[in-house]
């Protein structure tokens, strides 16, 4: 695809001149009286590629300014950069699907590979960063003032013209030899973050200008590589209880993961369905019909699954299950849907109504749950559905949700695939081409919370949120359609976000009642190791800033790495920031505390172990050490938009920020930075727990909060603060400040060296100990 070039040099003078202030003159506009620019007629304006032509990275162009840009910068292949975008072009997908298969479908399956096996890449290979990106909608929409502030906080000289931030000198462009011609040809759009430059030709969305600037540093998995599976836990490994071992045999070890699931598989699961009177009756009983059902393609099996939860598999039941098929609809290219879970692109199967994948769930236990084939492609459940003319869709939390609005409306109802937990960015481009669509993700904290995160991925000007009670009434479409209530009418109630700055009470009436009637989990998720930790802090908010500080060498990476991995079992989504520590011995220890296993006794069976461990939504930050805090910020960024990570961990600020400053200026850092990581945990939704040390105190002192280093800042940013304490007698978690309810107090523990866990002491022991008559060895 080529878009068209200015054939007059008139009008680059023009331009250089009204962005150098020496001209006054109104903006340029295509076609118009004023405009010098000749475009190519031969080019297509968007989406297509000319005859003739073949898309290059050097000859690849962009509108000049107040046009749209080219949609391939937005993330998408380039062969498919107009899937989905309009019903019209959905209508003719299948007539055009031949056409889609030339020259740049080349650069399509090169798009988002994976180097997890390769283990690294050279920065010089064509397209590296290409493949990595993420997709972006046209539809996003970055934060006022956001771009502007990154380029100049990067040194750039901009000017504001219209909608696009224009930077003098282009960082990729060879020298500009002291030419006006060569200055101010990257445009940046403000909003969207979409740039190109039209001397040098770089271009893409705001994910690769961060990257080639050196400021986005990919996540890696406790292996240290790149995830291979990101955000395919949830089904996977059975949700938050991580049930289902790998595999579906019991009998011995997995063969390779097939992407694309075997034909007649799908067709034996599909059958299935007629014979299977349990699930029969299992769907009747949530009120949906058979024939819907049957448009949906559901099927039945019976599939074992282990008895343990997260345990070793060794023992296994057989289940009644139900499937849901992923199918590549027909008005879709096929490019668009064949990529896998890290992005690697999948031999699809034809025709294109094929079934990708399946997720498979017991109708007895809600928890054995898992995707066959491992490891294989994204999907939407319910996407065969859709007409290729729709221009709106319901997106549903759950699939039988889905195929309740469907049943109640007609309207076109696809169902995420992991739930609220996260949405995928390779799944952004199917949802496109519409312009409204309806979230109605599950009528509780967590839905809405998932809600709202996902309505920014996708636009929040096209998304509309649904609550079928504000907490008061049916939790879900399913649970609606069972009550007889009219989905009709509730899709017609169905809001807007309100607006980011100025919000009225009628906005957050819904909201407040939702809290009121779900007060469980407005309190978030509950520890299990630290049950004690819930009757102070009464759990793990979204949205918060948590400040643990303590001693030297007391523990406090220790305890954080066990709190965070009872939170990430529990379905958040976790992010490891180890500046002190390397990820290798981080992850040993967490491994450690995941299996209640000493290291020297992990090695006979690691394997199994870390097959478990692998499963659990687990990255890490590949920073070491003093760190640019901008660079740590945009990996955490990347991590929450790609990932869909809920809880970060930072430990600690010493050792990020050391040698960045001398006398005050290093406190004036550090209270940047926490500036920084507060705006941050705010605006993404999500948890951050930051490690400070204290200043020197004497020894025999408890620490106090004002005894955290640094100004008060850190502690006033603060939702909470966490002292891990020495006592007398044993240590003990201090809660100095909770902003949720204001309740404070401790946590008393003792350190088990076999798991490296820590243990609360019982009561009866906590007397015994005060008293002298019991002593911890």
């Amino acid at each position: 695809m080529r878009w068209p070039t200015c054939a007059s040099v008139g009008w680059r003078k023009e331009l250089t001149q009204r962005l150098l202030g020496r001209r006054r003159t109104p903006p340029l506009r295509a076609g118009g009286r004023r405009s010098a620019v000749r475009w190519n007629a031969s080019v297509p304006r968007r989406g297509g590629s000319a005859s003739g032509s073949e898309a290059t990275g050097g000859d690849a162009g962009a509108e000049p300014p107040e046009m749209d840009f080219a949609a391939e910068l937005y993330g998408e292949p380039v062969a498919s950069a107009d899937v989905g975008r309009s019903a019209a072009t959905r209508r003719a997908r299948t007539a055009n699907t031949a056409n889609t298969h030339g020259s740049g479908t080349a650069n399509a399956t090169a798009r988002w590979t994976s180097f997890a096996d390769s283990g690294s890449c050279s920065v010089n290979e064509l397209g590296e960063w290409e493949r990595r990106a993420p997709f972006v909608s046209r539809h996003f929409r970055l934060q006022p003032g956001e771009l502007v502030s990154y380029l100049e906080r990067k040194g750039l000289q901009t000017r504001v013209v219209d909608q696009h931030a224009v930077v003098r000198i282009c960082p990729f462009c060879p020298a500009t030899k002291g030419k006006a011609d060569n200055l101010f040809k990257l445009y940046v759009h403000t909003d969207s973050g979409v740039y190109f430059c039209h001397r040098c030709g770089a271009k893409g969305n705001h994910w690769d200008l961060k990257y080639r600037l050196g400021d986005v540093m990919e996540p890696t998995n406790w292996r240290g590589v790149l995830p291979r599976v990101a955000g395919d836990v949830a089904a996977d490994a059975g949700g938050p209880a991580a049930e289902t071992a790998a595999g579906c045999d019991p009998s011995g070890p997995a063969a390779p993961p097939r992407r694309i699931l075997d034909p007649a598989v799908a067709a034996a699961y599909e059958h299935g369905l007629s014979h299977s009177t349990a699930v029969l009756q299992y769907l009747a009983a949530r009120g949906l019909s058979v024939e819907v059902a049957r448009k949906y393609r559901v099927g039945a099996a019976r599939l074992p699954f282990p008895d343990d939860v997260g345990g070793s598999g060794d023992r296994w039941t057989d289940h009644d299950c139900v499937t849901f098929p992923w199918i590549v609809p027909e008005w879709s290219t096929t490019d668009a849907a064949a990529h896998d879970d890290c992005g690697q692109a999948a031999e699809m199967p034809s025709p294109p109504a094929a079934v990708l994948r399946v997720k498979i769930r017991s109708i007895t236990r809600k928890s054995a749950m898992r995707l066959e084939p491992r490891g294989g492609v994204w999907g939407l459940f319910g996407l065969h559905t859709v007409p290729a003319d729709a221009e709106s869709v319901v997106l549903t939390e759950g699939e039988f949700d889905a195929m309740a609005v469907h049943q109640a409306t007609g309207m076109a109802a696809v169902s995420l695939p992991n739930g609220a937990r996260s949405l995928p960015p390779q799944l952004l481009p199917l949802l496109e081409g519409f312009r409204k669509i309806y979230l109605w993700l599950d009528d509780d904290i967590p839905g809405q919370e998932g809600a709202c995160q996902f309505a920014r991925k996708l636009g929040m000007q096209r998304c509309l949120l649904v609550g079928s009670g504000n907490g008061a009434g049916p939790k879900d479409a399913n649970e609606a359609l069972l009550k007889g209530m009219d989905l009709q009418e509730i899709l017609r109630k169905a809001r807007p976000l309100p607006h980011e700055r100025i919000v009225t009470f009628a906005e957050l009436r819904d909201e407040v009642q939702r809290e009121l009637a779900n007060p469980q989990q407005v309190r978030g998720i509950q520890s299990v190791t630290l049950p004690g930790l819930n009757r102070i802090l009464k759990g793990h908010r979204r949205g918060e800033l948590s400040v643990f500080t303590g001693p030297t060498g007391i523990g406090k990476t220790t305890v954080l790495s066990q709190m965070s991995l009872d939170f990430c079992q529990q379905g958040a989504n976790t992010l490891w920031g180890s500046f002190e520590i390397s990820n290798v011995r981080m992850a040993k220890m967490m491994l450690s505390q995941y299996t209640g296993i000493s290291a020297e006794q992990l090695l006979p069976e690691f394997d199994t172990h870390a097959e478990r461990f692998e499963r659990l939504p687990l990255y890490f930050l590949r920073f070491f050490g003093s760190s640019d805090v901008e660079q740590v910020i945009h990996a955490m960024e990347y991590a929450a938009y790609v990932y869909d990570v809920s809880h970060v961990v930072l430990d600690n600020l010493q050792f990020m920020t050391s040698g960045q400053g001398r006398g005050y200026e290093r406190f004036e850092i550090m209270d940047r930075a926490v500036e920084k990581f507060r705006l941050f945990a705010t605006h993404n939704n999500v948890h951050v727990s930051l490690v400070i040390h204290p200043r020197k105190e004497d020894d025999d002192q408890a620490l106090k909060t004002s005894s955290v280093f640094g100004s008060a800042k850190a502690t006033q940013e603060a939702d909470n603060v966490i002292i891990v304490q020495n006592g007398d007698h044993f240590k003990y978690l201090d809660v100095r400040k909770n902003r949720f309810d204001g309740e404070l107090g401790r946590v008393p523990y003792r350190f088990d060296t076999a798991s490296r866990r820590i243990v609360e002491i019982p009561p009866h022991e906590l007397q015994a100990l005060e008293d002298g008559l019991l002593v911890y060895t």
